[in-house]
């Protein structure tokens, strides 16, 4: 309705890299990949990600219940009085209000992430050729994420270059 698992990403980065330090920004980037690449909320998926990386098998699960709990107790709650106030004009106007800064907040971040592809130009033609598919060709978003870490792969390590990310 407002903002989805894309929107706590920046908050997540915000927490993770920069307030606690678990992880650096590259690994945190990886993992964001991971994390929309995998099936499911890219933030759980993202939670598991650090969870992982931070304490193993245990970690990850804790991670999926940290993150899953609270927003589930608060949508049934919400539920139980927002929706019969959806079309009153003030409840109308504070959720359009959410939705613009949910959207500022993600093109923040987005131009904070796209930083590094200004220094490496075929990170940034790959990223234009992802938008072009997205927005112009009307690909399926997970047929985008597929064919970017193809090409990725062919591109950005020459072919074989394997290594541990983080």
């Amino acid at each position: 309705m407002v903002g989805g698992g894309n929107a706590a990403l920046p908050l997540i980065y915000a927490e993770v890299v920069e307030r606690r330090c678990w992880l650096d920004r590259d690994t945190f980037m990886a993992g964001t990949a991971l994390s929309q690449a995998a099936p499911g909320a890219n933030a759980v998926n993202l939670a598991v990600f650090v969870g992982y990386r931070l304490a193993g098998l245990a970690g990850a699960a804790a991670a999926v219940i940290a993150c899953i709990l609270p927003a589930v107790s608060i949508i049934v709650l919400l539920g139980l009085v927002l929706f019969q106030f959806l079309e009153h004009p003030v409840v109308a106007h504070i959720l359009g209000g959410l939705r613009a800064g949910i959207i500022g907040l993600l093109i923040f971040y987005a131009l904070e992430w796209a930083r590094p592809l200004l220094r490496d130009p075929k990170s940034l033609t790959l990223a234009a050729l992802a938008l072009v598919a997205l927005l112009l060709l009307k690909w399926n978003p997970i047929a985008v994420i597929v064919a970017g870490g193809l090409c990725g792969y062919l591109l950005l390590s020459g072919g074989g270059n394997w290594r541990r990310i983080g």
